[in-house]
């Protein structure tokens, strides 16, 4: 099963029309994991990783074999 994550802030305006697409599309949250990065450690977690992530919204795909 693949995995799709979402990146987002409640701040950036761009993050909160996303949700609402997603919202009024009817994706429910088993098929999108929305992670808000408002939270200093959530975001300190993600900057610092490998994945190199410095802006939101920023989506994330991960294929599962």
């Amino acid at each position: 099963m693949n995995t799709t994550i979402l990146l987002h802030s409640k701040y950036c305006d761009i993050s909160n029309k996303i949700i609402k697409g997603i919202n009024n599309n009817n994706v429910t949250n088993k098929d999108i994991i929305h992670i808000c990065i408002d939270n200093t450690e959530i975001r300190n977690k993600i900057l610092y990783s490998e994945l190199k992530i410095d802006k939101v919204p920023c989506i994330i795909f991960i294929e599962n074999d």
